[in-house]
């Protein structure tokens, strides 16, 4: 029985359960992982005594129990549901032998070589197929040179984004003579038309521990993590139980197989984030950090986790080593192109008849993979375009389609291979051709002001049939304390012009928090809007969604427009705008990860990486002030002397010379600023750290604007002191008052 996380999503383990219950001495049950075959799951394969196999499809627990009854007390072959045989010669039945099926003829498995014939993460069956023979011979018949040259001669190239030389970025890491080095294999698959990975993790866990070691005795390394995101149990289970097994057996720990080489290896988990999967941001999340990237230089290699030399692949590429080990470098450049050598993983998935995980030779064509593979499009109309590569891959057009599956080529079409995902669509062209002119350029609305904003995402939609165009939004309302939800029968225009235009057509309906949107009111906007009493209840639902929306996803703002009624009557809500509550983004990290900061305030945005609560204004005054409460009463106080601030900036309680030095840095960003006011009173921190501070800030910033500074409270004296004697230029006040006055009088001079 084939399982995994395709499988289990279409009854797969129902479909087990069933023939686990009939189990026999007669017959053996088995769970094995995916063949890749997702649109043929849940399947099940017969062993006959023979060693002829029956391969049977979308399996249900009634057919499974049907076949099990069948092999039970007859000889023949259930034919039900069965689409393919393998045997070496022709068995008399109507389908066709598995591997004259062009998805299975046209593929060269070599890291999914174990897939759908071994139980995941069952050591004995995998060395029964030839595994861990690589790390017998790498440790007692190679040195650890002639590992990475063995890998780099083989033209191995990362199976992730960069397609980087694997054996060169090896070399890097290898001679390096740190006590402690460090091996991590990434496995934070972000590509959502991806999910080799983790089928290679959930099928054949064994094949990624053994190249993992080989990893570490080539470039003398301590230790690995396998690092992958939360909540994947079926990869996570597999790949823990066989570093168990791997522990239990030898394989790893102290002199490995009886050599002297030593390895350790677990498992790091880390939340829901794109970003994770960024080498860096990756090593931060090991070390129990936000995933955010590093600056590079120094690359890891030189500084990586926890600052010790490192080494990072994913689990494609170093599910590869061990065949190149046992086979040779010139058997694996026996197959693929030139400068891509081997295979390449490919998931393919949407508008296609057989979508699935296939291992395909290197230098086959797109349209190849589509059609002798993929089976072509699954609808009546031509594929017309894919994208390749993950979010940050490509477009590729109908026209594109020769070009052969090896990197540099897909670069040239425009597109990466990346990951291997490819998300086949039906869409026109001109999609892809509408992105091209839209990215990159500056985009001008009601919203973005007349400077506007640099497009640099584009998302498309299905294509749809609309009959009416509404529009629906949902704001807090600071004066009545509620949420005012607004809606228009003018969709597709903006609020601002509906406003303007059109006052009669927007309804208001008043909710009150703590008691949230109740049915009727969501009715009542419904009939307001004219919706046809057939679809009463589903724009009912829709609407109340919104609210739900707004409420548990601390938003300040929803606005859907247009909301659209299709001509087969379907409620879509085509486009959507929403803001959030910074204060609550902690607890959305699902928000959070959909945050694009070049569509923000750049001062804004460098003040909030960097721990400050700033907000940009239009005056001329520069603040840098500790608490939210003074800087406000500073605010205040600049206007009352005539002034006009530019800025609020609360450093906060710990105004650190480190968060001082930041908060000058993000000041004299601003051009408007004419004249800088530093105004601490100190509590919780100390006035001569933040002397310190300025003192440290006035030596790496360029200020050619008057400076005041006024200090109160903790260690006044001895901040006082240090401004005196560093020499630097300022004005010194003592009171909120006379800080505000002269601020506005240096403006004047």
């Amino acid at each position: 029985m084939q399982t995994g996380t395709s499988g289990q999503a279409v009854g797969a383990d129902e479909v087990l359960k069933t023939l686990q219950a009939k189990n026999s001495n007669e017959i053996n049950v088995l769970e094995v992982g995916s063949m890749g075959l997702m649109y043929l799951e849940p399947m099940v394969v017969v062993s006959l005594p023979s060693k002829d196999k029956i391969y049977y499809a979308n399996v249900t627990e009634n057919i499974a129990s049907e076949i099990y009854d069948h092999y039970s007390s007859k000889k023949t072959i259930y034919k039900q549901n069965a689409f393919a045989y393998e045997s070496n010669s022709s068995l008399d039945v109507d389908f066709p032998n598995i591997n004259d099926l062009p998805q299975f003829s046209n593929q060269l498995r070599i890291a999914t070589r174990n897939f759908g014939d071994i139980t995941p993460g069952d050591i004995y069956q995998y060395i029964n197929n030839e595994g861990y023979s690589a790390l017998d011979k790498a440790l007692f018949e190679m040195s650890p040179e002639e590992v990475v040259e063995e890998v780099k001669n083989s033209g191995l190239r990362g199976r992730g984004g960069a397609a980087f030389p694997t054996g060169v970025k090896w070399s890097f890491l290898a001679p390096n003579k740190a006590a402690t080095k460090y091996v991590l294999c990434n496995c934070e698959e972000g590509d959502p038309g991806a999910y080799n990975d983790k089928g290679i993790l959930e099928t054949d866990p064994h094949t990624l521990v053994e190249g993992l070691i080989l990893n570490g005795y080539a470039t003398n390394s301590n230790k690995s993590y396998v690092f992958i995101r939360q909540g994947h149990d079926i990869p996570i289970n597999a790949i823990e139980r066989a570093i168990k097994e791997a522990y239990d057996n030898g394989i790893l720990g102290e002199n490995i197989l009886g050599s002297n080489f030593s390895f350790d290896m677990e498992v790091s988990l880390t939340g829901d984030s794109y970003v994770a999967g960024e080498e860096t941001a990756l090593m931060e999340a090991i070390e129990g950090k936000r995933s955010t990237p590093r600056f590079k230089p120094t690359f890891p290699g030189a500084s990586g986790l926890w600052k010790k030399p490192t080494n990072i692949n994913n689990v494609k590429t170093i599910s590869y080593v061990p065949e190149i080990i046992k086979n040779g470098s010139e058997w694996f450049k026996g197959t693929g192109t030139e400068k891509s050598t081997g295979t390449a993983i490919v998931c393919l998935s949407g508008h296609i008849n057989r979508p699935g995980m296939y291992e395909i030779p290197m230098g086959m064509t797109i349209n190849d993979v589509l059609e002798n593979i993929g089976g072509g499009s699954n609808s009546e109309t031509d594929i017309k375009m894919l994208q390749t590569g993950g979010p940050l891959g490509g477009v590729l057009g109908k026209e594109a389609f020769s070009t052969k599956i090896d990197f540099d080529e897909m670069a040239k079409s425009g597109a990466i291979l990346g990951s291997g995902g490819i998300i086949v669509c039906d869409n026109p062209l001109e999609v892809a051709q509408a992105t091209d002119k839209l990215l990159g350029k500056k985009l001008v609305t009601n919203q973005t002001g007349p400077e506007g904003k640099i497009v640099n995402r584009i998302y498309i939609e299905e294509a749809t049939d609309i009959e009416r165009e509404l529009y629906l939004g949902l704001v807090f309302d600071r004066s009545s304390e509620s949420i005012m939800v607004v809606a228009s029968t003018e969709g597709g225009m903006s609020v601002e012009e509906i406003s303007k235009e059109k006052p009669e057509t927007i309804i208001r309906s008043k909710i009150e928090v703590a008691v949230g949107m109740q049915s009727f009111q969501a009715r009542e906007l419904a009939f307001g809007l004219g919706i046809e009493p057939d679809l009463i209840r589903r724009a009912s639902e829709t609407i109340i969604g919104c609210y739900k929306a707004f409420s548990e996803l601390d938003a300040t703002m929803v606005e859907v427009n247009p909301l659209v009624i299709s001509k087969q009557k379907q409620i879509l809500a085509l486009d959507c705008k929403m803001s959030f509550d910074n204060n609550a983004m902690f607890r959305r990290n699902q928000v959070s990860e959909l945050r694009d900061k070049t569509q923000e305030d750049s001062k804004e945005v460098f003040a909030s990486d960097r721990g400050l609560n700033y907000v940009s204004l239009d005056g001329n005054i520069g603040n840098i002030i500790n608490g939210a409460g003074l800087a406000m009463a500073s605010m205040d106080m600049i206007k009352l002397a005539g002034g006009s601030p530019a800025n609020f900036l609360d450093v906060g309680g710990g105004a650190t010379p480190e968060k001082i030095v930041k908060a000058f840095k993000l000041v004299t960003m601003d051009e408007k600023v004419k004249v800088i006011l530093v105004n601490i009173f100190a509590g919780i921190n100390r006035c001569d750290w933040v002397a310190e501070g300025i003192v440290e800030a006035l030596k790496k910033i360029e200020v050619n604007v008057p400076l005041v500074i006024r200090l109160a409270g903790t260690n006044v004296e001895k901040g006082n002191q240090i401004l005196k004697e560093s020499k630097i230029n300022y004005i010194e006040a003592n009171t909120l008052e006379d800080a505000a006055n002269k601020a506005v009088a240096a403006l004047k001079k």
